[in-house]
């Protein structure tokens, strides 16, 4: 058997179907003041395939510097950001770059614009890269999700086979466990030496839609019924033979910790989310944009009213090592207005800052992506605890939120959000604020305030990163008590002492309140 297996293009991973190549080239140098110069396919709005982007010509942001950061910072490691930020576009641009199969001119091809290609580290093309991508459905009782999840193993552990012709290794339909076992023995009898790469992309996207629509599923599915079988719960066991096929690399990317922390046989597996050096990893900086901008025929004042419209309602994340004075951008948002402005269809938002005289809700029924809106279940999850209820009127109240930033740290699960009495002697009420509070950071609901010279070294503040995410907060307000939305318009555009004091006595006037035992003293539940 040839150690240089042919490569097989039906590797590539993505989850979306093929984009063809642009049609029309696109003229930066264009001032019209209207219409445009390049398809809106030119900004490839939720496709994540690496290879074509680069190949096709479209536009991509290089943060392929991140490469050389991801390498020296762990082999077995977890990175989590907000959904809708470009993880899978850089788990792919890694399969490409660390992929055996990628050959000399292929790997000049894809990378021999970016940064990383001024330094190539010496790991680049030297794994046998397995992809494995969890987006499961989660339809049916226990036994089904269960199998949907094996056949989703299966299947891209028998393209692995495929891809780097190993032969005879047994694929078992009914244990894709199992399956990774004997594909890894045999790519080890038939590779000597051989370096395995494992790269799980959406870890915990099912696992989401479980806690987010069905407890008792999640419980068995993700939790186990015990936490010393690691076989009671699928997804514990699918990451405890991950762990013991002793991988050279691990990469998981996902939203948040939390369904790591539930599994809790994946204790091999370290967090890099907060460490500084990855602060900017993902998402889009404002010059990118201007960059984005100036492939659409726009006069220079279109773009400059562009530029500002995309701060106000896209701008203003930071994580851990995200510079104050560089806030990042939610890429696929703004990948979406940039196709939008492409088309020309939203351009009369831009004739004399028309938007400006446009309501926000109403604002964003014209370029807001809609599967990139906090998650009505995010907010559901939070509002079971009553405690957390505090933080997001003090939020809507244009308020930062003060914390110690190793609480954005700290492991936790989800019954610590749901269920934070379920042990009164161990109830801590600032615990359970600060496990909501990290929850809601990792989902893109509250982000790093710039930080204060009155702050401690040990202090960090949160805020609502822009007003995209301020209407989804009044948007599920609005849905979780009756409100007219006159009382929501008002405090949304002046967010003054009186407007708000207004704003929370119509909650309070239509919300029964009840004192609950579960409930230490001065802890009120609210239905």
């Amino acid at each position: 058997l040839s150690s240089s297996p042919r490569r097989n293009d039906a590797f590539i991973h993505t989850r979306t179907n093929f984009i063809p190549k642009v049609s029309r080239h696109c003229d930066p140098t264009s001032n019209g003041e209207s219409g445009n110069t390049c398809d809106p396919i030119f900004f490839p709005v939720g496709k994540s395939d690496f290879p074509s982007i680069v190949k096709s010509k479209q536009f991509f942001v290089d943060n392929s510097n991140y490469i050389r950061k991801f390498e020296k910072i762990g082999e077995q490691i977890i990175f989590t950001r907000p959904p809708r930020w470009g993880k899978s576009l850089l788990l792919s641009m890694l399969q490409s770059y660390y992929d055996i199969n990628t050959t000399k001119e292929e790997f000049d091809e894809l990378f021999g614009g970016l940064e990383i290609y001024k330094q190539v580290t010496l790991e680049a093309r030297e794994f046998y890269v397995l992809p494995i991508d969890l987006t499961v459905s989660v339809v049916g009782d226990l036994r089904s999700i269960q199998q949907a999840m094996f056949n989703e193993i299966n299947g891209q552990l028998k393209n692995f086979t495929e891809r780097y012709h190993i032969v005879g290794a047994e694929i078992i339909f009914g244990d894709a466990l199992a399956s990774l076992v004997n594909v890894v023995n045999s790519l080890r009898n038939q590779r000597p030496g051989a370096k395995l790469y494992v790269m799980i992309d959406e870890y915990d996207r099912f696992a989401n839609k479980l806690m987010f629509e069905n407890l008792d599923h999640y419980d068995k599915i993700i939790v186990g019924s015990t936490s010393e079988d690691p076989a009671s719960s699928p997804l514990q066991a699918f990451l405890e033979t991950v762990k013991k096929i002793k991988t050279a690399r691990t990469l998981i990317m996902g939203i948040s910790s939390i369904v790591l922390a539930d599994a809790s046989g994946a204790n091999i597996f370290t967090s890099v989310s907060n460490r500084k050096a990855l602060g900017s990893a993902v998402g889009f900086k404002e010059q990118d944009l201007v960059r984005g901008l100036e492939h659409i025929s726009l006069s220079p004042s279109q773009r400059k009213s562009a530029l500002e419209l995309m701060r106000k309602l896209f701008n203003g994340y930071r994580f851990h090592g995200t510079p104050d004075d560089a806030p990042l951008f939610c890429s696929q948002q703004c990948l979406h207005f940039l196709a939008a402005l492409a088309d020309g269809c939203i351009l009369f938002l831009l004739k004399d800052d028309y938007w400006r005289n446009v309501d926000v809700p109403k604002l964003l029924v014209h370029i807001s992506d809609s599967n990139c809106r906090i998650s009505k279940n995010v907010f559901s999850v939070l509002t079971r605890s009553s405690i957390t209820r505090r933080d997001i009127f003090h939020l809507v109240s244009n308020y930062s939120i003060p914390v110690l930033e190793g609480s954005l740290n700290t492991e936790y699960r989800l019954n610590d959000l749901i269920n934070p009495v379920m042990n009164i002697r161990k109830f801590d009420p600032q615990v359970c604020i600060d496990r909501s509070r990290a929850f809601m950071f990792s989902h893109g609901m509250l982000t790093l305030a710039p930080r204060r010279s009155n702050l401690s070294e040990s202090e960090v503040e949160l805020v609502i990163p822009n007003s995209l995410a301020r209407d989804s907060y009044f948007t599920e307000l609005d849905s979780m008590v009756e409100l007219r939305s006159f009382d929501i318009g008002l405090v949304f555009d002046a967010p003054t002492a009186p407007t708000i004091q207004v704003f929370l006595q119509s909650i309070v006037n239509q919300t029964e309140t009840l004192h609950s035992d579960d409930f230490l003293e001065d802890v009120l539940q609210v239905e």
